[in-house]
């Protein structure tokens, strides 16, 4: 996953080989043009051995991404999709503003509200503020 920025946000991937048998890996390669891949790593995966495949950056070029695509791996055994997501980190909320009116010292409301989150990725709440 990879979060919408102003900088270049890169990922290593690393495959790890499950299989009892060899893996080659081919070709890397991703479609979507706001990804670009640098230290791609072709060759031999031994059975049970990991490998740096390649390094993922994600360069943005807008504020409001929120999508999926997939990095693609041609081996010897198939082509291996893996999913990358990018994120804009904002929440949903039902209502976009919240007035509970004046209220007296010993007063107290109830006011209920939805928050979704529509990212690929938790986020947590860490405070919430009203004046």
């Amino acid at each position: 996953s990879f979060p919408v920025s102003p900088r270049p946000v890169s990922r290593v991937i690393r495959v790890t080989n499950n299989f009892r048998l060899p893996l080659i890996i081919y070709d890397v390669f991703v479609r979507d043009r706001n990804f670009k891949l640098a230290d791609v790593r072709t060759g031999f995966v031994g059975a049970g051995q990991s490998w740096d495949v390649a390094k993922v950056v994600f360069v943005a070029n807008s504020t409001d991404l929120l999508y999926s695509t997939d990095l693609t791996l041609k081996t010897n055994a198939s082509y291996l999709h893996v999913p990358v997501h990018c994120y804009h980190g904002r929440l949903l909320s039902t209502n976009t503003s919240i007035d509970l009116g004046f209220l007296s010292v010993n007063e107290t409301r109830h006011f209920s509200f939805n928050i979704t989150n529509v990212n690929p990725v938790s986020i947590p709440i860490l405070s919430f503020n009203s004046s």
